[in-house]
């Protein structure tokens, strides 16, 4: 091999290793970016239960006591 086609086959080498980097940490991002947008979901549902829950356990307690 010639010291140009070392070269040449040196940078397709290096692109095609940061073009799988690139791509790898794109299809990271989007799975970090799914979970968190679940647990999100999660924990904002879970606090909607709960101060339903609460409202509708402090309104019973009210309504005991006035009687």
């Amino acid at each position: 091999m010639q010291q140009k086609e070392w070269i040449d086959k040196t940078n397709e080498i290096a692109d095609t290793l940061e073009s799988q980097a690139r791509r790898r940490c794109s299809e990271e991002i989007e799975k970090a970016k799914a979970y968190c947008e679940g647990y999100t979901q999660g924990v904002e549902d879970y606090a909607r239960a709960m101060r339903s829950n609460i409202y509708r356990f402090v309104n019973k307690e009210n309504i005991n006591e006035s009687k």
